[in-house]
């Protein structure tokens, strides 16, 4: 492999971890869930449909791809750009998240 092709590959490798760490990150505020003896499981929230398309009023499927864990709670989304819009204000979706999904059943 010549320089251009590595330095190219390192350059790519760069760019696709300062896109992505972001949203690997757990939401401000979030609780690990699990005590020091690791007794206690966290929950997936609203069973495991997106809560950014739930508040929508749609039933979208979170990907196992896109987790965050917020308050004791797994939430899974459609997407980056749902993630995304989660992070950025948390308690705007969870907000009586519940009884929004139960009215959408």
């Amino acid at each position: 492999m010549n320089i251009k092709t590595k330095l190219l590959l390192t350059t790519f490798a760069a760019a696709v971890a300062l896109v992505f760490t972001p949203y690997a990150v757990k939401a401000q505020g979030a609780n690990p869930g699990v005590t020091d003896k690791g007794q206690e499981s966290v929950s997936v929230a609203i069973d495991g449909f997106c809560p950014v398309c739930v508040l929508s009023g749609k039933k979208n499927k979170g990907n196992d791809h896109f987790v965050t864990e917020y308050n004791g709670k797994i939430y899974k989304f459609a997407g980056m750009k749902q993630q995304k819009e989660f992070l950025e204000d948390p308690e705007k979706y969870v907000a009586d998240l519940d009884a929004k999904y139960k009215a959408l059943k």
